[in-house]
């Protein structure tokens, strides 16, 4: 009897893929992948103490000062994703990654064909395009079952240019990174949305933090960008006096320019 299939995924299809796995829908188990590979350092981000990474984590949820518990959460969370990580390598079972058009979704991917022992099958989950970008999290529950009867084994050639491609963003990637229209990732510098959360606000005058963070969200067209790392772009806006933030009782804050 083959071994049971451990499928890779980040949190919002993660969820949907659970419920199918539970309903019987789809054989096997669910690893909820915490880390988003699409934004921050990358240097040390697969070594037992990652600290350069948390930090990373740390800065960007320390942000959202309205949620307190919201960092807490996250490391619980992502130390028991990478636990069941490791222990998912030491199985050596079907690993079924579902990545799309999202470059955290492809990152995963490069991660696993790097780490994964050469004898374990993996196998990649991909979405059809249409001539526009999706990613996992986009795609209804009815759906899920036909990409999975879909997947495609990856050759050990496939395997090493995807190892090739972790081990360079590794080296390189400090950014936010993304997907282009050929499927080939790219990264612009951290701080590349600044000046559209600074526009955004000269306009409006003044927005609470999330309307703001929302509108720039909503405006882009190449990077899968977070409302947690827009909030933290924010903060260092306003740490650096480009910004001004107004407190609520018992709301989010409101920002304007100075």
């Amino acid at each position: 009897m083959s071994a049971s299939p451990i499928h890779f995924a980040m949190p919002s299809p993660a969820a949907t893929l659970q419920q199918l796995c539970a309903d019987g829908v789809l054989p096997g188990e669910v690893l909820c992948f915490q880390d988003d590979f699409s934004q921050g350092p990358l240097a040390d981000c697969d070594l037992i103490d990652p600290q350069a990474r948390m930090g990373y984590w740390n800065a960007v949820l320390w942000a959202q000062d309205w949620w307190p518990q919201q960092d807490e959460d996250f490391v619980q969370a992502y130390w028991a994703s990478r636990k069941a990580q490791l222990k998912a390598f030491e199985r050596r079972a079907p690993l079924y990654a579902w990545a799309g058009g999202h470059a955290g979704e492809w990152l995963m991917l490069c991660m696993l064909a790097e780490h994964a022992h050469a004898d374990t099958p993996l196998y990649h989950v991909a979405v059809p395009q249409h001539g526009q970008r999706s990613c996992m999290g986009m795609q209804p529950p009815p759906v899920l079952p036909e990409l999975f009867a879909q997947a495609r084994l990856l050759t050990a050639g496939e395997r090493e240019q995807l190892a090739a491609q972790w081990r360079y963003w590794q080296e390189h990637g400090d950014g936010i990174r993304y997907l282009d229209a050929q499927g080939a990732l790219q990264q612009h510098p951290i701080d590349h949305y600044d000046n559209a959360l600074v526009n955004a606000i000269k306009v409006a005058g003044k927005w609470p933090v999330a309307r703001l963070v929302g509108e720039v969200m909503g405006r882009e067209e190449q990077a899968w960008l977070s409302d947690s790392f827009l909030f933290w772009r924010v903060k260092k806006l306003v740490d650096a006096g480009v910004l001004k933030r107004e407190n609520v009782p018992g709301a989010m804050p409101l920002i304007c320019h100075w």
